[in-house]
């Protein structure tokens, strides 16, 4: 998956709100509970996630993945937050920050 903007490293930021995946729910649905969470607004109020990133490819990587023995680490903007995905079950929020 290719970034669809500047999302820099992140190490030294604190997530500003995460998610983990249910059982029930695609990845795509933990990413939205946790964007709505760290713009504390409902989840009906997010701007649908396709314009920002792939959601079928996105969903794609996770449905197999299981939450101890994944690899897969996605990174995407949304709107003024980057979206990390490190693994299989977990979503974190970071506020984006201008370009150095």
């Amino acid at each position: 998956m290719v970034l669809n903007d500047y999302c820099p490293p992140l190490a030294d930021q604190q997530a500003v709100s995460q998610s983990e995946r249910t059982e029930t729910e695609s990845i795509t649905h933990t990413v939205v509970r946790a964007l709505a969470s760290a713009k504390n607004v409902p989840v009906t109020e997010i701007e649908p996630l396709h314009k920002h990133v792939d959601t079928e490819a996105l969903n794609s990587l996770y449905d197999d993945v299981t939450h101890s023995t994944s690899n897969v680490k996605t990174r995407f903007t949304f709107q003024n937050y980057c979206v990390v995905i490190p693994h299989g079950g977990h979503v974190y929020i970071y506020k984006r920050r201008d370009r150095a």
